[in-house]
Formats: C-alpha cells, sequence, structure tokens
C-alpha cells in the first residue's frame, strides 16, 4: 500500500486541527447565543426544578430524540424507583399522585423542558476541597450541537445558589486561590453568569 506524501499528510493534519478549533468556537457561540436567547426558559426550568425537588427528590431524563419517552427517578432514603412513561401516558398521573408530587407543577417542567430540548434536569452533587454543595444540572439537546460536530455533544448548564469564582477566561474555579479548573461530573466550565456556568459534554448525566 502506497504511502501518501509528508505534504498531503501535514495538510491533512493542520486541517483536522483548523476543523477542531472552528468546532469550538461554533460551540462556544452556539451557547452564549443560545443561552442569551432563552435564558428566562432555561431559569424557568431551574427554577421550576428548584422548587419541586426538596417535596421529593427526582431527576427526569428524556430518552428520545423526539421528546416523547422519559424516565423519571425517584429518591427515597432507602431506595431508587424509577420509571419509563411517554408523556401523555395517563399511569404518569397516578405515579405522580402515588409519591404526593403536586402534579400540576410537574407536568408544566416536563412542557418547559420539551420546548428547550432540555433532556435532563437534575440536583447533581460535588465535593470542592471536600466539603459538600451541589448545583442544579440542565443537560440540551439541540440538532445545532450535529450540524459541526461529527460527535453527537451535549450542551450542559449549571446553575449555583452563590457567585462562583472564575479565572481571566472565565473558567469555574472551586475558590479564588486555585490554580486549576473547578470540574464537576468531571468536566471544566465556563461562565455565562456570576451563578450560571456551561460546557460542551459527550455525555449528558
Amino acid at each position: 500500500m502506497a504511502r501518501l506524501p509528508l505534504h498531503i499528510v501535514l495538510l491533512l493534519f493542520v486541517s483536522c486541527i483548523l476543523f477542531s478549533c472552528r468546532s469550538m468556537k461554533d460551540f462556544s457561540n452556539f451557547s452564549t447565543k443560545f443561552f442569551n436567547e432563552n435564558e428566562e426558559k432555561l431559569g424557568k426550568i431551574q427554577e421550576q426544578y428548584k422548587k419541586l425537588n426538596p417535596e421529593r427528590p427526582f431527576s427526569i431524563v428524556f430518552l428520545d430524540r423526539q421528546f416523547n419517552t422519559f424516565s423519571l427517578e425517584i429518591n427515597s432514603d432507602t431506595f431508587r424507583y424509577i420509571y419509563k412513561f411517554l408523556v401523555n401516558e395517563p399511569r404518569l398521573l397516578d405515579t405522580l399522585d402515588k409519591f404526593r408530587f403536586n402534579t400540576i407543577e410537574v407536568m408544566n417542567l416536563i412542557s418547559s423542558m420539551r420546548e428547550m430540548h432540555c433532556n435532563w434536569v437534575n440536583k447533581l452533587e460535588y465535593y470542592p476541597h471536600k466539603t459538600r454543595n451541589h448545583v442544579i444540572y440542565l443537560s440540551i439537546r439541540n440538532p445545532n450541537l450535529r450540524s459541526f460536530l461529527k460527535r453527537e455533544r451535549y450542551l450542559s448548564i449549571i446553575y449555583f445558589d452563590e457567585v462562583q469564582s472564575h479565572d481571566a477566561e472565565g473558567v469555574l474555579l472551586h475558590s479564588p486561590s486555585d490554580k486549576d479548573p473547578g470540574e464537576i461530573n468531571g468536566q471544566v466550565f465556563w461562565r455565562l453568569r456570576d451563578k450560571v456556568y456551561y460546557t460542551l459534554a459527550s455525555y449528558f448525566r
């Protein structure tokens, strides 16, 4: 098998580098534009979930690109219950009633998530400097993320209760004195607002 000339190999290598840089730039531009255009609606999802979760810890995961099928995960002190539903399935209401959820508010949350293509919402715990903390974690599955990246990616947006530290590039830090990025869920995050950060993830949870 004939080898490619060196200049062709170098050209392909440089092209890959440029494409990767352009893809990340495109993603960054999309992320900030998407958030700016939908900040109120995304914030509504976060507030809806934040209000409901203390009553009965839970998360919602949409399983298909059409946002018709989802998993409802309900946590108790001893068990985790996982149910799979279609959005308009009658037994969903029965399950919400069984666990004493505010049915109307949960259905409103599901509707808000579908509108924004939010495929996961959860209260995620993390431990900066061995201290327990949490964020409200939203994952966005948007077709635009597949248009310039080969593999599907997810726009992950996290909401803090307090203002967070960041470096000159806007990278999240767990404390002002930290030199390394403050990872959450294995990801580095960038600032959108004082209490809101984002990243590009290859997985949604």
